[in-house]
């Protein structure tokens, strides 16, 4: 990692924005009216020789936790940020946004990579890609309102956009190399949290993009992810994937076994390509309250399957993302997949308004090469983590 003086002359911190354009690291300009509903928006660029160093991260969290402090005084904190150690691991973080709404909720979004160096001359091209794709989670973010889409309730459901804001976390991945030296795709996490206004049950939504380095490979033709010549195969494809949402935490009273109130996928999604109606049960009855919440989930998953293999009594949830063949479309081509899960919510925070962690996300990730039509060859397999803590 590099100091902090190494830092401060190749980092570009957006101020508030106002009527006026701000540089970004690259550059360009963004005018506030391309803002959206976002009031502040700060951005941190390294480069590949020059990570970022996480102290400045945690300078921005500081103050933005402490920004939080009259919401945390009234009883309704607005602020849930991921472990920062766990989130980023033995990872270098080549860029960093943090992204407030008018309400002072925050979003994150990290590009990041894994530790190990890149031979002379490739891991530039690489590192502009990540800049590339941070920019990119940027304009996504201020072009979405907030809304599921088209998504329409019913009369027994809540929507997922009427929920409040109480984390989000956006992060882009290139995960560790392969046997031949090189990386095996590149992974988009989008992962919310939202508590319902009756501030009962917290929800959890985890979508993830999986980028095999095959295509990377083939469209932008990027050495890190290429086979050498004598592999006779362009490079890595998308196998299998593990999400877990993991509710069982010390602050909440709810016992274990009666902590999950729905989870979404139920049972099994298979060869879906568009955007589906996802519903979360809440374990209410339908004569009292909203008894799910709703939203609208673009996926992309031909020739694989998502499974529910939640054993509810445990706290924790679990969804395995398979792939039939190395032959099959999500294997060979991206591949969007999303899940949920709600869970009842009875705080205990002692006093002090400290941090208290209120979801772990566990992520398993493989990917390998087609040893022929139906078994897989030269397995990678790599995991990520995202533990969500609240300040009361």
């Amino acid at each position: 990692m590099s100091n902090h003086s190494q830092m401060s002359s190749r980092r570009t911190v957006l101020k508030l924005l106002g009527s006026s354009a701000v540089a970004t690291a690259g550059g360009s300009q963004l005018s506030a009216a391309a803002k959206g509903d976002f009031a502040t928006v700060k951005t941190l660029r390294g480069s590949k020789n020059s990570p970022l160093n996480l102290s400045e991260i945690e300078e921005l969290r500081s103050r933005l936790v402490q920004r939080d402090a009259p919401m945390r005084e009234s009883g309704s904190p607005r602020v849930v940020l991921t472990d920062l150690a766990e989130t980023v691991g033995d990872s270098r973080v080549l860029a960093y946004n943090l992204i407030l709404d008018d309400s002072g909720a925050p979003r994150e979004q990290f590009a990041t990579r894994d530790g190990v160096a890149d031979a002379p001359g490739v891991g530039t091209q690489q590192a502009d890609r990540l800049h590339d794709k941070a920019d990119e989670m940027l304009e996504t973010a201020r072009s979405q309102s907030g809304s599921s889409g088209e998504f329409s309730p019913r009369e027994d459901q809540d929507d997922w956009s009427e929920w409040i804001s109480y984390g989000y976390t956006d992060t882009v991945y290139e995960p560790v190399k392969g046997e031949y030296g090189n990386r095996p795709g590149l992974v988009e996490f989008k992962n919310q949290v939202r508590k319902d206004s009756d501030a009962d049950r917290l929800g959890a939504r985890v979508r993830v993009q999986m980028e095999p380095g095959r295509q990377i490979c083939r469209q932008s033709d990027l050495s890190g992810f290429c086979f050498p010549s004598y592999v006779y195969q362009d490079g890595y494809k998308n196998k299998f994937a593990k999400i877990s949402h993991n509710w069982d935490m010390s602050v909440n009273n709810t016992p274990t076994e009666e902590l999950i109130a729905g989870v979404d996928p139920l049972g099994q999604v298979s060869n879906v390509a568009k955007t589906r109606s996802a519903s979360i049960g809440l374990d209410i009855a339908k004569s009292g309250p909203a008894a799910s919440v709703g939203y609208s989930s673009s996926v992309t998953l031909p020739g694989a399957q998502l499974i529910d293999a939640t054993v509810s009594t445990s706290g924790a949830t679990d969804h395995l993302f398979k792939i039939n063949s190395p032959e099959s479309p999500s294997s060979e081509n991206n591949a969007v997949f999303e899940v949920g899960s709600a869970a009842k919510w009875d705080p205990d925070c002692g006093g002090g308004f400290n941090p208290h962690n209120i979801l772990t996300v566990d992520t398993e990730l493989e990917w390998g090469i087609d040893a022929s039509l139906i078994t897989w060859g030269n397995v990678v397999s790599d995991s990520k983590s995202f533990t969500y803590t609240t300040y009361c």
